[in-house]
């Protein structure tokens, strides 16, 4: 994400935590959706890294106050519940001191933990493209395919699908160099494609090898951010990369809506009421 952007995005979640409703006995869903959106962003701009601090400022109600009265909220509830907005304003006001201190358009080291404990760096060049690309990674899911390049169409962007694309002469990888100059965001769909496994009587249904591969090159070129894991079926997904959340492609077509969600938040002028 660029300086600019995260350091607005910050800026809103601290007017929005001046902005509260007052506390209520079990009841503050304000506040709950104010923390789930400061992960989100925090998570987009910064990966998993501060996710733990930002837990810890967490108010939940105690069990105990149900059934009290108004002198037990204030005196127990109400304390806890506005040291929490506290802290989440303080921490917020610490992300930013730290965005204002990158460099524009500067290169940004992410680092992704692998679970056999290999750390991969992932360098991501920050720099201005046009939002009206996105590329999209697939193995032989046709269906899935066209389902989610007409989504992007009816978001009035424009689906790269590799296997339409003008060869020339050149390799896979070559393609998908040449093809992602300019792209800003990408979906990676990981359909029942292919069986692996350790035994062999044990083999799960898995995407090709060409997506995991792909699906990496993308998290290191545009940000893990910017990337979009769409997963078909039962699929057995890679080896726990930290930070990389799969969405269901469920049958009722609810990742249409978070794929719009990501899109918007990764800079695209996009409306949800076209799809």
């Amino acid at each position: 994400m660029e300086k600019q952007e995260a350091l607005d995005k910050l800026n809103e979640l601290l007017k929005e935590g001046d902005n509260l409703p007052e506390y209520k006995l079990d009841n503050n869903p304000v506040y709950h959706k104010w923390h789930r959106k400061i992960k989100r962003i925090i998570e987009k701009i910064f990966g998993s890294t501060y996710l733990s601090d930002l837990e810890k400022t967490k108010f939940e109600p105690s069990p105990l106050a149900q059934g009290f009265d108004d002198v037990y909220n204030s005196n127990g509830e109400l304390s806890r519940f506005n040291k929490s907005i506290i802290d989440k304003k303080m921490l917020i006001e610490s992300f930013i001191e730290e965005v204002e201190e990158w460099e524009e358009h500067s290169a940004r080291d992410v680092n992704t933990t692998y679970s056999d404990n290999v750390t991969l760096n992932i360098i991501n060049i920050q720099k201005d493209i046009p939002k009206t690309k996105v590329f999209i990674v697939h193995g032989h899911d046709e269906l899935a395919i066209s389902q989610v390049s007409d989504i992007v169409r009816k978001l009035n962007l424009e689906p790269i699908v590799l296997r339409d694309q003008v060869s020339r002469s050149n390799t896979v990888i070559e393609k998908i160099e040449a093809h992602t100059e300019d792209i800003g965001f990408a979906v990676v769909l990981y359909t029942e494609c292919d069986w692996g496994g350790k035994e062999k009587d044990d083999l799960q249904r898995r995407a090709r090898q060409n997506v995991v591969l792909e699906h990496g090159y993308l998290m290191a070129k545009i940000g893990r951010e910017n990337t979009f894991p769409l997963v078909k079926g039962r699929v057995e997904t890679p080896g726990d990369i930290s930070g990389v959340l799969y969405e269901k492609m469920d049958e009722h077509g609810a990742w249409r809506y978070k794929l719009a969600d990501e899109l918007k938040a990764a800079g695209y002028k996009i409306s949800k009421d076209l799809i």
